[in-house]
């Protein structure tokens, strides 16, 4: 790939930007929790947390076409920026593509007038298929859009479902979050919970009832094998856009969480045969105390109704037993979308749309121009590997 020359920043700062290499990866680490993102500070760890995430990648270890691990950004002698690039495998229909994530994007603020040199490496790539987008704040978004990145079509993306599983918790984390006296949300915690659990009871807002020969099972992620994969293929024959999702790129995507004991994989059988799973994923959001489930897969064949509802209601009986306060389910497509509306949830909203993209070819972007193309969920691009 050809690298600019340096650069004349505004004022007394010269910019240059290269590829990233794995000997950067502390440095990087460290750039990154200096902006405020969630990276490792150890060494040690900063290391093997840049190996699993390119040099154990399935899309990088099967595949033929190599991508850079990223891009840096180094002003005054110092390295001031960075923009992950991370490969993941996809299908539609026949075609197997190769997707860019753009990934971990950060630059110290003296610098950011030059964010543009660090965009142009990542919009540049000739050997990918497709660019992708899955975490995408405002001023990313505003960025993406000179690059001809467009949203998803899928637009209810941005609509979150949840149910309440502890209204008392639920309260009290929202209570918390509006800035109220710690002993005035629990005491206005107290008083309302009995009526935010009738009325979700009279509303029929809860994921309870079990289904008739069906009883999903908890495994671990090291029981996720070739029955797996057989579902993939049934599964990636139904023509959408799927993320792959072999055992062996499942293994690799959700190897942090299970090393943090925030993971669970449900998996339901009939007559012998894997018709589908759910992964979940256990979170503590902020300084609230809320405990949250999120749903960050739900893959079942021909998109079975009764596969979802038995698989979202084993989700919910294990999310209260972890003590999660709210269920969570985001994206999906619009049949699924439906079942799960039939358990009555209540919704928030994104305050920007996380997902945009662009293909590479013409052709591969009108395809992608359709809601029917698509199966968004978390387990796309970079959302839950974090």
């Amino acid at each position: 790939m050809s690298i600019p020359p340096p650069a004349k920043g505004r004022g007394e700062h010269t910019v240059t930007v290269r590829e990233a290499t794995p000997s950067d990866s502390v440095e990087v680490s460290q750039l990154l929790r200096g902006l405020g993102l969630s990276f490792p500070s150890d060494p040690r760890h900063a290391r093997r947390y840049w190996e699993w995430l390119w040099a154990q990648n399935p899309a990088h270890t099967q595949g033929s076409r190599r991508l850079p691990i990223g891009w840096v950004m180094e002003g005054d002698g110092l390295l001031v920026g960075f923009f992950g690039n991370i490969p993941m495998r996809y299908r539609l229909k026949d075609q197997v593509l190769l997707a860019a994530v753009a990934s971990s994007w950060g630059v110290e603020k003296p610098f950011r007038t030059h964010t543009n040199e660090l965009a142009k490496q990542y919009f540049s790539q000739k050997t990918v298929d497709l660019l992708l987008g899955t975490t995408t704040g405002y001023s990313v978004g505003r960025i993406f859009a000179r690059f001809d990145m467009a949203p998803m079509p899928q637009r209810q993306y941005d609509e979150v479902l949840f149910w309440v599983l502890d209204p008392a918790e639920f309260l009290r984390a929202a209570l918390r979050k509006g800035h109220a006296h710690p002993s005035l949300a629990e005491a206005g915690a107290l008083v309302a919970a009995p009526a935010l659990a009738a009325a979700i009871r009279l509303q029929r807002r809860h994921v309870s009832r079990r289904v008739a020969g069906l009883d999903p099972e908890l495994i671990s992620l090291d029981a996720i094998d070739d029955e797996f994969d057989d579902l993939w293929r049934r599964k990636a024959s139904e023509g959408r856009l799927y993320a792959y999702r072999e055992a062996a790129d499942l293994r690799w995507h959700f190897a942090r969480h299970a090393g943090a004991g925030t993971l669970t994989v449900l998996r339901c059988r009939r007559a012998g045969l894997l018709d589908g799973y759910l992964v979940m994923v256990r979170e503590k959001v902020g300084t609230v105390g809320l405990n949250r489930a999120k749903i960050i897969d739900l893959f079942v064949a021909a998109d079975d109704p009764t596969v979802i509802d038995a698989l979202l209601s084993a989700a919910a009986n294990v999310a209260r037993e972890q003590n999660c306060h709210v269920l969570e389910a985001v994206g999906f497509p619009e049949s699924i979308r439906a079942q799960l509306k039939n358990y009555r949830p209540f919704t928030r909203r994104f305050a920007n749309f996380p997902v945009h993209f662009k293909a590479q070819s013409s052709a591969l972007h009108a395809a992608l121009q359709s809601e029917q193309a698509w199966y968004p969920t978390l387990y796309d691009g970079d959302s839950s590997l974090y």
